[in-house]
């Protein structure tokens, strides 16, 4: 449901990133495969629940459209501080139509509920 920029013009990653949750991410294409390369993250973002990663980590992806319906995406995770060796997965997504949605982000939601439980919003400090 996010969206990220994956730069295709021939750029190379910045020398010092400025870590973002996404990382700085750089593509171009093999054929009918996007090939993203992303560095720069910040320590928030995991390599699974509770395993952090190095200042080192990089991560490849190759995007796929497999037919009409499905899109397979190869993940590979590479950070030689924290892993042996390189790690990927591979997924397939149903693809329901090419339109992007906005994303709506609840993180430090602020919403409030009164004694009942009913929704509301107050902005004052209790």
């Amino acid at each position: 449901m996010q969206f990220r920029h994956i730069y295709t013009d021939g750029r190379k990653h910045p020398d010092d990133p400025d870590p973002t949750f996404m990382g700085h991410s750089t593509g171009h294409w093999e054929g009918d495969t996007l090939v993203a390369e992303s560095v720069g993250f910040t320590e928030s973002t995991q390599l699974a629940d509770g395993v952090p990663h190095s200042d080192k980590l990089r991560i490849v992806e190759r995007f796929r459209r497999v037919n009409p319906d499905f899109m397979e995406i190869q993940t590979t995770l590479i950070d030689p501080v924290v892993l042996a060796e390189p790690y990927t997965s591979t997924r397939s997504y149903r693809h329901l139509d090419d339109e992007i949605r906005e994303y709506i982000c609840l993180e430090n939601n602020r919403d409030s509920a009164d004694d009942k439980g009913r929704p509301g919003l107050s902005l004052e400090k209790r």
